[in-house]
């Protein structure tokens, strides 16, 4: 039996939309732009609603990605052609960390 290959899936977030903490800030949800990367190779960039959670040791984990109200895309009218950019045409992906702020670059 053959051994599966492990995914390296990453989402890069291009734009924030809209961003909603709980009071207690253990959730959290945002509507953004996000340019999915898999094992290095952009995959596609996509408009969601996505919810986040704080597990049992305090990290952050993403949750679903939900369904857009007339509110949330009324919260999107102002972005509108930034969104539509960024979907058309996503920034390349980097393929190498990018360099720390104190890196002379040489």
């Amino acid at each position: 039996m053959s051994e599966k290959k492990k995914v390296d899936m990453k989402d890069l977030t291009l734009l924030v939309v809209s961003d909603w903490k709980s009071k207690d800030g253990d959730k959290q949800a945002q509507i953004r732009v996000v340019q999915w990367v898999k094992d290095g190779k952009s995959v596609s960039a996509a408009l969601e609603k996505r919810e986040f959670y704080m597990d049992e040791e305090g990290t952050l984990k993403m949750g679903k990605a939900k369904g857009f109200s007339a509110r949330d895309l009324d919260a999107c009218k102002p972005l509108w052609a930034n969104i539509m950019a960024l979907l058309r045409n996503p920034p390349p992906v980097a393929t190498e960390p990018a360099p720390a702020d104190d890196d002379p670059g040489f």
